[in-house]
């Protein structure tokens, strides 16, 4: 019967026992290299982070409260707070403030775009968009983090995308407001109008009725027959 002389695994383990040590030198030289290798041809990214507190209109909910029999209002008069972070979330990656924030900080060049092809720009919205980071944190908190190969242009594309958020829910509720004072000023003309109308109204029915006074003309009919 011819003899099996196939390796198992004690041969194997036997194999890696007596030359340990070059595995061991193997392994650490392996991981020089790809340190070495990442701090040279990558670049170090640093992180800049700000916190935005959503804010309850409460004056506005309360303006609301006492108009609820006013309906169509162009806009909401107040916001909850999931909605503000869906806004906020909207204008952060919106593309006006991301290429507002590229122009601001040339960030082709940062990000190395060749500007002469013709899809530069939406290569450097989708480079910029992966390197904003937002949260909603459990104290019901926006925060916006910003990444970038050096600590004051992190710092300060953070605080740049924290001001164009603020301009932008500074001109939504300008808007909101002037929407709402226009619909309110027409809904006013509209109801004065229809004032004047019931007037003209009730002055051609006296006229034809000869009853100008209506309550104490009734109470004369009313005890002219029941006498």
């Amino acid at each position: 019967m011819a003899e099996y002389k196939g390796k198992d695994l004690f041969d194997f383990l036997l194999f890696v026992a007596r030359r340990k040590t070059f595995f061991i030198w193997l392994t650490v030289g392996t991981m020089i290299v790809a340190y070495f290798s990442i701090y040279i041809f990558i670049e170090e990214q640093y992180e800049s982070t700000a916190t935005v507190v959503p804010v309850e209109e409460d004056g506005s909910v309360g303006i609301a409260g006492m108009m609820k029999s006013v309906r169509g209002l162009p806009l909401g008069l107040s916001r909850s707070s999931s909605d503000q972070m869906d806004m906020f979330e909207t204008i952060v990656y919106s593309r006006t403030t991301l290429e507002e924030v590229i122009h601001q900080f040339n960030l082709y060049r940062v990000y190395k775009i060749d500007t002469t092809n013709i899809d530069y720009r939406e290569k450097a919205v989708k480079v910029l968009a992966k390197n904003i980071i937002t949260k909603e944190t459990d104290q019901k908190a926006y925060t916006i983090t910003v990444r970038a190969n050096d600590p004051n242009r992190s710092a300060e594309m953070t605080n740049f995308v924290v001001q164009l958020l603020n301009r932008r829910i500074i001109d939504l509720r300008v808007g909101k407001s002037r929407d709402n004072r226009l619909f309110l000023e027409n809904r006013l003309k509209e109801i004065d109008s229809d004032l004047k109308a019931a007037e003209d109204s009730l002055r051609v029915f006296q006229e034809h009725s000869q009853m100008y006074e209506i309550e104490s003309q009734l109470k004369e009919i009313l005890k002219e027959y029941s006498s």
